[in-house]
């Protein structure tokens, strides 16, 4: 009996080894299998890489007057390039499923490239590049942002006076009340967060329409939009704040209003957060993007410690989750992400809520104007009379033989005064 036993262990151990063995080898070669295959997908995943760099360019162009219609209204409006890449982003996604990595590839790069590319198409865009500077000229006060738009504009207006010859608009005495400052000419002020919609503000003359100011500052609030917002409230004047909808946002927006170890207020601010807010961004169905905070401390407890009014439900959208010790991952929209009609409709329902509307001065106020109003007339009257008595060539005298040299002679004197002033105080003397 146990010499059979053995002999059936023997039998067993053989088979078994052969068994282990064969399995053994199988184990390598999927082992193998499965590394050639990851090392085939990480090959084909490298090289789609390469390959969408490229189709993503081209989906951009794809899209662009598309884009470029929507984010402008159909041409209505000027358009930011920021407004432009936001309006682009989700068609380029349909088409590759995939989108540039940071802003900069398509302001910078894809953007300006099509246009430069295709002149006729994009001739009559008015697209907004964040100025990068400033070009001042002397005596006629011009100041022009070295930005895309404010740089075309600029060239535009060249002129060097001698096209007009001597038969320009008379003087006019200016009909406006002089104010300065906020009493009899506004009694809101807006605040944008970001600078680059002064030209969208502009043409749509939400301005003038509402007679409200508007203010701007790059990033979290400096001393002095502080001391202007204190100032203001204490003459009456509301202050309304816009803002990205992201952390950032919200911290501007709270210390615009509040006491800080280098600030503090001289009296309550009168201060009205606009957003946008989780409600605009739902409502309006803007898009949101992803971003990372490099921070150790959970930055929606920031937010809920230090900002009034913030909800639970917004920190949530901003911030989701942890992603390791030193970064959280969540969520933001710019105010970019709306398109120029977008902002400006919804700005305009903003003021609406918030009983913003003309300034009409109180009756003492009036009669002082009306006052004035009746003189200015009567100058700009006389100053009509005056011109259709000038002869035809614009002149009631002789032109000085030695102009030249006196007019050389008083900007030596006088060398701050610029050549035509230093003219008509010639031809003052000369009268």
């Amino acid at each position: 009996m146990i010499a059979i036993e053995n002999s059936l262990r023997k039998v067993l151990e053989k088979v078994s080894r052969h068994f282990v063995r064969e399995k053994e080898r199988a184990a390598r070669e999927d082992r193998a299998s499965i590394l050639s295959a990851e090392a085939l997908q990480r090959l084909r995943e490298r090289n789609a890489v390469k390959e969408q760099k490229l189709t993503i360019r081209a989906a951009a162009w794809s899209v662009m007057e598309q884009a470029y219609s929507m984010a402008s209204g159909n041409g209505k409006y000027s358009a930011q390039a920021r407004q432009i890449m936001y309006a682009a982003r989700p068609l380029v996604l349909e088409l590759v499923g995939k989108c540039w990595s940071d802003s900069n590839s398509f302001t910078q790069g894809m953007l300006p490239d099509y246009m430069a590319e295709h002149p006729q198409e994009t001739a009559g865009w008015d697209v907004v590049f964040d100025a990068r500077g400033h070009f001042v000229e002397p005596h006629v006060r011009t100041n022009v942002g070295i930005g895309t738009l404010e740089v075309r504009g600029f060239l535009n207006s060249w002129t060097s006076g001698n096209n007009v010859g001597w038969n320009v608009a008379p003087p006019r005495v200016d009909g406006s009340f002089p104010t300065c400052g906020p009493v009899n000419r506004y009694k809101f002020a807006l605040f944008v967060e970001k600078e680059g919609f002064g030209p969208l503000l502009k043409q749509s003359q939400i301005a003038e329409r509402y007679d409200i100011a508007i203010f701007s500052s790059k990033g979290e609030s400096v001393m002095a939009p502080r001391r202007l917002v204190d100032e203001l409230s204490q003459a009456g004047v509301t202050v309304l704040i816009v803002h990205d909808f992201d952390h950032s946002g919200f911290l501007i927006a709270h210390w615009l209003s509040h006491d800080s170890p280098r600030y503090k207020f001289k009296a309550p601010p009168k201060v009205i957060d606009l957003g946008l807010r989780l409600d605009d961004v739902n409502g309006m169905h803007v898009q949101s993007e992803p971003v990372i905070y490099k921070q150790r401390k959970n930055p929606g407890d920031v937010l809920l410690h230090t900002c009034d009014g913030v909800s639970r439900e917004e920190i949530n959208f901003l911030v989701k989750r942890q992603v390791d010790a030193k970064h959280w991952s969540g969520k933001r929209v710019e105010l970019n992400a709306m398109t120029s009609p977008q902002l400006i409709d919804w700005l305009e329902q903003k003021f609406k809520e918030h009983g913003v509307e003309k300034v009409v001065p109180a009756r003492p106020t009036l009669e002082i104007a009306w006052r004035r109003a009746q003189m200015v007339a009567k100058v700009n009257a006389a100053v009509d009379a005056v011109m259709a008595n000038v002869g035809e060539d614009g002149s009631t005298r002789q032109i000085p033989r030695d102009l030249g040299k006196r007019l050389r002679e008083l900007l030596d004197r006088r060398p701050e005064l610029p050549w035509d002033e230093a003219l008509v105080r010639i031809a003052a003397k000369e009268d």
